[in-house]
């Protein structure tokens, strides 16, 4: 099973908004994304740094989470090199401002998570 990130804007999980600017989205969308390239099931969590942090901080917390990529709107290089010191995929350039509608467990992979469960699209 893969672990794929979401930057949000809210706490409604793949029926949210998809946060544009990393650092200081409000929450995590973790989904779980099974060998059938399927959602399994998701997570929502929200981001302890979103009003302050420091170098490194979001990175190795979303590596704590067990995420194996991370997607999102944009990120800087330096937080970009901290996700790759972890050993987690980096996709950018999501401009999803809402997932596809209805989704349910059984339902596909909502496109930007679809692209990056099997390829990898980091810069």
């Amino acid at each position: 099973m893969k672990k794929i990130v979401l930057t949000a804007n809210d706490d409604r999980g793949l029926d949210g908004a998809m946060s544009m600017h990393f650092g200081h989205c409000t929450h995590f969308v973790v989904v779980h994304v099974d060998a059938a390239n399927r959602v399994a099931a998701t997570e929502v969590h929200p981001n302890p740094f979103a009003a302050r942090h420091e170098p490194g901080q979001i990175p190795q917390y979303i590596g704590s989470l067990g995420a194996d990529v991370v997607v999102a709107g944009g990120m800087g290089s330096k937080a970009i090199a901290w996700f790759r010191q972890f050993g987690i995929e980096v996709a950018t350039g999501a401009r999803v401002r809402a997932w596809p509608k209805p989704w349910t467990p059984s339902s596909p992979v909502p496109l930007p998570v679809r692209r990056n469960a099997t390829t990898r699209t980091e810069p």
